[in-house]
């Protein structure tokens, strides 16, 4: 039984909203051709700006339909933008650090799973698409601290080393 769900929302929403702002952005531009007819630099920078913003709005909000993690009674699951799949018992895991990588550029969240076995089960940004940002690391961390003891929320991760180049 999935006891909570994080990721996975619709995208029909997301996209609705971003046509609206663009759909607002033309309407200023109709008022502003109906009353200063004149000005096409003032109707281009509000089209380019408004576009910014609907285009921006979208992307930053996609991510979350692209994955998706499950809180369930046995355990988690993560379900994957390709439609696989990771399950991970409770009795598996060991500890969960939640937190950011702060020296990144805007601070992208992550989580990293220690299981029995001495490995650890990374969670960055959902993998290749989706983002933590747009599920919330500290809901879900509410919600395992229920299953697991050992979990600490804020971590300051590092960033990972690029590979030397020769």
């Amino acid at each position: 039984m999935v006891l909570d769900s994080y990721g996975g929302k619709s995208l029909k929403p997301i996209v609705i909203v971003g046509a609206a702002i663009f759909g607002c952005v033309l309407t200023v531009m109709i008022l502003i051709r109906a009353f200063l007819p004149d000005e096409l630099g003032l109707m281009l920078c509000v089209f380019v700006f408004g576009l910014g913003i609907a285009l921006g709005y979208v992307s930053t909000n996609s991510p979350a339909t692209l994955a998706k993690v499950e809180v369930c009674e046995g355990g988690l699951r993560l379900l994957r933008y390709d439609r696989g799949a990771t399950e991970l018992p409770w009795d598996g895991i060991l500890k969960i650090k939640v937190g950011r990588f702060r020296k990144l550029r805007a601070w992208p969240e992550h989580v990293v799973i220690r299981t029995t076995d001495g490995n650890d089960i990374e969670f960055p940004e959902f993998g290749r698409y989706g983002s933590w940002s747009a599920v919330g690391t500290e809901r879900f961390a509410t919600s395992v601290h229920r299953f697991i003891k050992d979990v600490e929320v804020d971590i300051d991760f590092v960033r990972p080393e690029k590979p030397n180049r020769k």
